[in-house]
């Protein structure tokens, strides 16, 4: 995946546009733009692709993304069964174009097939998270699995609530864009080690 592509995918997956995205970043918007652009050539600055692991968990260092790329990481999901038999397991089409590196799996295909595989959307799109080889192997271990996660994110809700603050305004006291507070309170994508601490200290 190229880094511009890399770049989009993190942006439209979380549903922000370019200014929402480098103003969570505190990068100048014209620099996503020309990365997205294909106007800024070399790697992602290092600063950027601090900020974006630190804000949003998504490693977008280039071993890492040569290595395991979306692609590799659909197949591997699929393992043994037939397009058809994962199509109809997950209610995810298009799973040739995801396999082949034609497209990109969109917020529903992840979501669909986190929760079927018992894994992380970030590790489907970007390798970062938990993957199969940490996933549940039965469907009560996989339901043992999701129930601590909403458990947990259920947790970190009432936190919030408790403390009379909006989704918004604890991302920002504890430095996360406020779609990422969603993600992780919908139990959609896994919650940085010890945040339920950091809200419970605000």
């Amino acid at each position: 995946m190229k880094k511009y592509e890399m770049l989009i995918c993190i942006r439209t997956h979380l549903g922000l546009t370019a200014e929402e995205f480098a103003r969570s970043l505190n990068v100048p918007k014209d620099l996503i733009l020309s990365i997205e652009n294909e106007e800024k050539t070399g790697p992602i600055p290092k600063f950027l692709a601090n900020a974006i692991y630190t804000v949003y968990g998504y490693d977008v260092g280039t071993d890492l993304v040569s290595f395991r790329d979306t692609a590799n990481r659909v197949k591997l999901l699929r393992g043994d069964m037939t397009r058809r038999e994962f199509v109809n397991r997950t209610g995810v089409t298009g799973v040739g174009n995801f396999e082949r590196g034609i497209v990109i799996p969109g917020d529903y295909s992840c979501q669909r097939m986190a929760e079927c595989f018992c894994v992380d959307e970030s590790w489907i799109l970007f390798g970062f998270g938990k993957g199969p080889e940490e996933k549940a192997r039965s469907p009560k271990k996989q339901d043992e699995y999701q129930h601590a996660r909403r458990e947990e994110a259920r947790k970190l809700k009432k936190i919030r609530i408790r403390k009379g603050l909006t989704q918004a305004e604890l991302g920002q006291k504890l430095g996360y864009a406020p779609i990422r507070i969603s993600k992780i309170e919908a139990g959609v994508i896994m919650m940085p080690e010890g945040m339920i601490e950091q809200a419970e200290n605000l």
